[in-house]
């Protein structure tokens, strides 16, 4: 009769301890959070190779991107002033108010050197801006290394 009422007991304990630790999706932030993926590759050489950088994001009200040609994905590097901009595509419809989460690439055509130097490491700063304006967290690369 105990291992009749204890085996049940200790299932639904188990059951319910696993639907706790679930993130539920009608909570996520309204503010983009983003999270990297990938840069690749690491050493490049300057005005030639691309950088791919593979991001994760999710947002709580679905607003991130735009069906328009609005930049709202920011590259900066870190040794320079101005960010390179793009074009994040609107990926939830206009007023669906729906959480949304996924992946994005992004790729850097090329870097430079900002200087006589045969080699130099450089950083980037990721973010991205949603459709009411709610910046994102800013994600800091590891080194990539771009030599002549």
């Amino acid at each position: 009769v105990m291992k009749r009422i204890l085996l049940p007991i200790c299932l639904l304990i188990l059951w319910t301890g696993c639907k706790q630790d679930e993130l539920p999706n009608d909570i996520l932030s309204p503010i983009p959070q983003i999270s990297l993926i990938d840069v690749s590759p690491t050493s490049v050489q300057a005005l030639d190779d691309e950088i791919r950088f593979e991001v994760q994001y999710q947002d709580g009200d679905g607003d991130l991107g735009s069906s328009d040609d609005t930049k709202n994905l920011f590259i900066q590097d870190l040794r320079i002033d101005n960010p390179h901009t793009f074009h994040l595509q609107q990926l939830a419809p206009d007023g669906a108010n729906v959480p949304i989460q996924g992946t994005f690439v992004v790729t850097l055509p090329f870097t430079i050197l900002t200087d006589n130097a045969n080699e130099q490491n450089v950083r980037f700063e990721i973010y991205v801006v949603d459709r009411a304006g709610n910046q994102s967290n800013i994600l800091t690369t590891p080194e990539i290394v771009v030599s002549k």
